[in-house]
């Protein structure tokens, strides 16, 4: 049954980035078309289950994104939007699902998206949720991390997507929300949210302009490892501090001697100081996201490694990590030309 979205709501949409609708629940039987359409609340008859149990019942079955606790989608769709979500969380290196639900255990949508989320996947990963919430009928999609840099207004697909919501078209709909994950970069892989908008913004520039796939993936934790819980502002701040005392040491002969050169390329550390595990996790990535050329910085110690370039190249980027910071470092990849 078709609904008339007002020009009210519309405006809601766009200020809010979410999209409140009415719709016929979807186990209800559609009235014939001479009857009167009547709401009717039914009590539950049982609480739902925290979304902490709701969510980690599921995380078991393996690689899956597609939550459909309301089972409205058929094995085909489930198993084609599972794969396409996939496929973005292996392309853009975040996390992401869908979760369609009539049972918010008494939150706002946004808490529900949030706290369902972090129970998938953690607080510490960037990614998005797509809700689908037949409860009070007012979808999200939820942006963690460094996604929220990228993806600041979902209201336009919202708006576009309530209309087939309001028909209970679930499959038409995730056609238009899922692909917002594609705002983000596949290049510019930014896991633990060393960049702001604003580079973000220039290195996707850069990156988009390369003939050859060349990209640059930021990670505070290698596979096995716990993120640090300081930031990065944090990290500086204490290198500051280093440099500070450091100043009131008397420098020795070698350091006075290195004082008065300049610095060359040659100077920058061996390409052989990454460890092991970044080198490796660096070629796994590289596989992963199809790239020529993949530069991984890990931001806690700042050490780098490319994987599919050169010595020359790599020297570029450890003299400007150490000497500049995070963001020269990846502009250094691309200054070298690696296409």
């Amino acid at each position: 049954m078709k609904r008339t979205i007002t020009a009210a709501l519309a405006l809601m949409l766009l200020l809010t980035g979410c999209g409140a609708k009415k719709r016929i629940d979807s186990a209800q039987t559609a009235p014939a078309p001479t009857e009167t359409l009547v709401a009717v609340t039914e009590a539950a008859t049982t609480p739902p289950r925290p979304i902490a149990e709701r969510a980690a019942s599921l995380q078991a079955a393996g690689d899956t994104y597609i939550f459909d606790e309301l089972n409205v989608l058929t094995e085909d769709e489930k198993k084609q939007y599972n794969d396409y979500l996939g496929f973005l969380c292996q392309s853009r290196q975040i996390k992401a699902a869908a979760v369609i639900t009539d049972s918010l255990g008494g939150v706002s949508p946004e808490e529900f998206a949030k706290r369902y989320f972090e129970t998938l996947y953690g607080a510490h990963e960037p990614g998005l949720l797509v809700l689908i919430n037949n409860d009070t009928n007012k979808d999200c999609i939820y942006c963690a991390g460094s996604c929220a840099k990228v993806i600041t207004d979902t209201s336009p697909a919202i708006a576009k997507a309530t209309p087939f919501l309001v028909e209970q078209k679930y499959a038409d709909a995730l056609e238009i929300l899922l692909p917002v994950g594609e705002g983000l970069s596949d290049r510019i892989l930014d896991r633990c949210g060393a960049l702001d908008a604003e580079q973000l913004q220039a290195l996707t520039a850069l990156a988009a302009a390369s003939e050859k796939k060349v990209c640059v993936l930021l990670t505070d934790a290698l596979p096995g490892e716990t993120p640090p819980e300081t930031t990065e502002a944090t990290s500086e701040t204490e290198a500051s501090e280093t440099e500070t005392t450091a100043e009131t040491e008397a420098p020795s002969e070698t350091e006075a001697a290195s004082e008065t050169e300049a610095p060359s390329e040659t100077d920058a550390p061996a390409a052989g100081t990454a460890s092991d595990a970044l080198k490796s996790y660096a070629e796994e990535i590289r596989k992963a996201t199809e790239a020529d050329v993949l530069l991984v910085i890990h931001t806690p110690d700042k050490t780098a490694w490319i994987a599919g370039g050169d010595d020359a190249a790599l020297a570029r980027v450890q003299t400007a990590l150490s000497s500049k910071g995070i963001y020269d470092a990846a502009l250094a990849l691309y200054s070298s030309d690696p296409a």
